[in-house]
């Protein structure tokens, strides 16, 4: 492996025997009085992402994968890219990935080295028709990504007045992942009987 490689893989399986931490205030906050959520930890495997999409979603790692392989295929047969991503070999890889992620489990380890990240946030905006946010830990930092192939990710210091304008334009709660600052997802989990709510 490549050293840096290295270290985030090492960074992220390490984080796995830690519960998870939200050292920004803005954010703990958020979570717990805005959206009501609370956070889910997804294994420190490298498909962190893939699995704390599937706790928010309510399924698993595995067909979360096969959703993002249905709709890249779909994309290169139209002939469509999203704005954050024109290399049609990010679509590929993601179209035919490694057979045994279309079987990842929920709890059981399956290392990997490909890591997921915004691109695969803002194609998940895309096929759930609804916004993702991923909140940083650290700064406190959110950020969107519309259901819009033409959409590039911003980011935003207001939650609650973010969450609130996605309400408004969407009439649904956005997703949600909070973010380690390094290399690491987990799930944040929204009571569903909280899906209208806007923040007071």
């Amino acid at each position: 492996l490549h050293v840096r490689s290295r270290r985030q893989r090492q960074m992220c399986i390490r984080d796995s025997s830690m519960e998870v931490k939200i050292y920004n205030d803005e954010v703990q906050k958020h979570i717990t009085h805005t959206i009501r959520g609370k956070v889910a930890f997804a294994l420190g495997d490298g498909h962190c992402l893939r699995r704390s999409i599937g706790k928010t979603e309510f399924m698993s790692p595995g067909e979360v994968v096969q959703q993002l392989q249905r709709k890249c295929l779909a994309m290169i047969k139209e002939r469509k890219v999203m704005q954050i991503e024109s290399d049609i070999g990010w679509y590929l890889g993601i179209a035919y990935p490694n057979p045994a992620w279309l079987q990842l489990q929920t709890s059981v380890q399956n290392h990997t080295d490909v890591y997921a990240g915004n691109n695969e946030l803002q194609l998940w905006a895309i096929i759930a028709k609804k916004p993702m946010i991923s909140l940083n830990a650290y700064t406190g930092v959110a950020t969107l990504y519309k259901p819009d192939l033409r959409h590039l990710p911003t980011i935003h210091n207001d939650l609650a007045q973010l969450h609130n304008n996605l309400m408004d334009e969407y009439g649904k709660l956005p997703g949600y992942v909070l973010y380690n600052n390094i290399n690491h997802y987990n799930a944040i989990i929204q009571p569903v009987s909280y899906t209208h709510l806007r923040a007071h």
